[in-house]
């Protein structure tokens, strides 16, 4: 193709490989005429659209209305536009195409280049559920806390008894909201960090012992052991002291809470393939095989009216699986009739 590009300084063109040219774009790219027939499209494109025949029209391989109502503008008026489009892909995209014309030798082309904006639109709409989320949790304390105000400012303002329930039903709620703020703090900065790997090696001992001397009290008020078997004989890994804690906390904290009473919550430490394996196994109801790969989900709960009572957050799990991405590692949860449930993070021991 040569020739002189219009509304630019005379430039003589060299012959270019069009089908080259569009093949050293990144992202799918399409060459169409006047009359919408594909003339070229790169290995992108075919990937992202599917059959692209040249020779063919593209109102007839890809009857997307929005895409083709732009096609008709850009070749009226000469001048680029931008449509967001759908395609009915496998699984469906979301993409902004870019329409630009090129005048060459008297003859009018257009160049289609696509942008996928898929994990653009599923973050704002995780984004949206995350904040009405939140909304809701913090707003069903806060419900409870003005009915108590109100009941002491009415009934229970003469009632002793009365009174000190609507108290302990405030500190209860304002705990519960406590938590929750904290663990969105919590959330917020381990997310933050992600993408940074540590720089310093850890032993996994002392925090496993930390996790069971905190929790001590609460298992013992439940009748549960805590048994940490093994974790002397691992090396360190790299990791940040108060980011594993944390994770190692929240999981026995999670045994003790949903383990039947007078159980073991055993912690496990071994040397595996390319790094360290620490597992947290209690016994008690199994959780079933529909909720496993939703777990970490934020405010995702089994069983919701249980987990608030107990003052779960829904949030714990969703930390934990982003710490545990930080360090490079991975989380396994299995769980069944019988054998109980057992959280394991796989960390290596390697940078």
């Amino acid at each position: 193709m040569t020739g002189k590009i219009a509304n630019s300084p005379p430039v003589d063109l060299p012959h270019v490989d069009v089908v080259a040219l569009l093949d050293g774009l990144p992202s799918p790219g399409l060459l169409i005429d006047a009359s919408r027939t594909v003339l070229a499209a790169n290995q992108p494109a075919r990937e992202t659209l599917g059959i692209i025949r040249p020779g063919e029209s593209i109102s007839r391989s890809h009857p997307i209305p929005a895409l083709l109502e732009a096609i008709d503008q850009v070749l009226a008026n000469g001048k680029r536009t931008v449509r967001e489009l759908q395609l009915s892909t496998t699984p469906p995209l979301i993409c902004e195409a870019s329409i630009s014309a090129l005048d060459i030798d008297g003859r009018r082309y257009l160049l289609i280049v696509l942008i996928d904006l898929t994990s653009v639109r599923q973050a704002d709409v995780v984004r949206s559920a995350f904040v009405a989320n939140v909304s809701h949790e913090l707003r069903s304390p806060l419900t409870t806390l003005m009915g108590a105000a109100e009941a002491l400012e009415g009934p229970a303002a003469g009632n002793i008894a009365g009174r000190s329930r609507m108290l302990a039903l405030m500190g209860q709620e304002a705990r519960r909201m406590k938590n929750l703020i904290d663990d969105l703090l919590s959330l917020s900065r381990v997310e933050a960090q992600e993408f940074i790997p540590p720089d310093q090696d850890v032993a996994v001992l002392p925090l496993l012992e930390g996790a069971r001397e905190r929790l001590s009290e609460r298992a013992a008020t439940r009748g549960i052991e805590i048994k940490i078997i093994g974790a002397n004989d691992v090396p360190k890994v790299p990791g940040v002291d108060e980011e594993l804690f944390q994770v190692f906390d929240n999981l026995i904290s999670n045994a003790i809470k949903y383990g039947a009473e007078g159980s073991v919550v055993t912690v496990t430490a071994q040397t595996v393939e390319r790094g360290v394996r620490i597992g947290v196994h209690n016994h008690g109801t199994p959780i079933p095989a529909t909720h496993l790969p939703r777990l970490t989900e934020r405010f995702y709960r089994v069983d919701k009216s249980r987990s608030r009572s107990l003052g779960g957050t829904g949030l714990g799990l969703a930390i934990v699986k982003h710490i545990v991405s930080r360090h490079r590692g991975t989380l396994l949860i299995d769980s069944s009739q019988g054998a109980g449930t057992m959280f394991s993070v796989d960390l290596p021991t390697g940078r």
